[in-house]
């Protein structure tokens, strides 16, 4: 399996300070005040172990699949938004 690190940028004409993840993707994906402009993968390695981001390692390691899961629909909802 491989883990990969995606660099994606997005405007919007609120503070987004107050937003998590879902309500910013539900923004571009319904294109209401915001819009995804730059989806790259930066990173892909093997292994877990090879993550050279602490918080990343744990959470592939741990109880929070089911945020990972969440976190693969919100990528592939941006990619049948955005395609390139």
């Amino acid at each position: 399996m491989a883990y990969y690190k995606l660099l994606i940028q997005v405007w919007c004409d609120w503070d987004p300070v107050e937003s998590d993840l879902e309500e910013i993707g539900r923004h571009v994906e319904l294109g209401e005040d915001a819009i995804c402009t730059l989806r790259e993968v930066v990173a892909v390695v093997d292994r877990p172990q090879d993550i050279e981001n602490e918080a990343a390692m744990r959470f592939f390691g741990g109880e929070e699949k089911q945020l990972w899961g969440n976190a693969i629909r919100f990528a592939l909802t941006l990619s049948a938004a955005f395609p390139r």
